[in-house]
């Protein structure tokens, strides 16, 4: 088994803006391109995983290095800006995980 630690960062992106409408779908390509963009800027991490929900569109990534978080957060202002939002949520915690694998 491996194990590893890192930090796990989780956002939240609305689907619809304050009026209840959805946001236009150049919003979202720009979003799209910028999160396979990072995934050639943070390497080692592991991610992204991205999840819908009624009201949201998830984004977590699990980064090996306390830079590579500052690289997210980066990303979280230019995207709470481009959405026109006023906030933004996101977390981040300190994680431990393991990787099964056949030792056969």
């Amino acid at each position: 088994m491996h194990t590893g630690s890192s930090l796990k960062v989780q956002v939240g992106i609305p689907l619809v803006d304050s009026n209840g409408e959805p946001f236009d779908i150049r919003l979202w390509t720009w979003w799209q391109d910028e999160v396979r963009r990072l995934m050639d800027v943070l390497p080692g991490s592991q991610g992204p995983w991205t999840t819908r929900t009624e009201r949201f569109r998830w984004l977590t990534w699990m980064v090996i290095e306390p830079n590579q978080l500052e690289v997210l957060v980066e990303f979280f202002e230019h995207t709470r800006q481009r959405f026109g939002l006023a906030e933004l949520y996101f977390d981040h915690h300190p994680v431990t995980f393991g990787i099964a694998t056949d030792t056969s």
